[in-house]
């Protein structure tokens, strides 16, 4: 969930639907504004207005790659046929 000032993308663990969420894991390198995150064959998704594309492992919030994609980008990536569009 990006949030302002401070942009992140953060993880909750909901242990019981009558507690309170904890959190699981927080990023804020490379984290986008405007495009949402999209998860697709076990992984999730973040591309940055900037163009960076990073692959994130959604159980630790791990990165598994980053790529430099040409251009900017404000619309989300989304998941088709096992492909990821930007």
């Amino acid at each position: 969930t990006p949030g302002w000032p401070t942009p992140a993308v953060r993880a909750w663990t909901l242990s019981n639907p009558a507690a309170a969420p904890t959190l699981a894991w927080e990023r804020a390198k490379n984290v986008p504004m405007m495009p949402s995150l999209v998860a697709a064959n076990g992984l999730l998704f973040a591309l940055s207005e900037k163009g960076i594309l990073t692959c994130l492992d959604p159980a630790t919030g791990d990165v598994k790659w980053e790529e430099r994609l040409s251009g900017n980008f404000s619309a989300s990536p989304i998941a088709a046929g096992g492909k990821v569009y930007a």
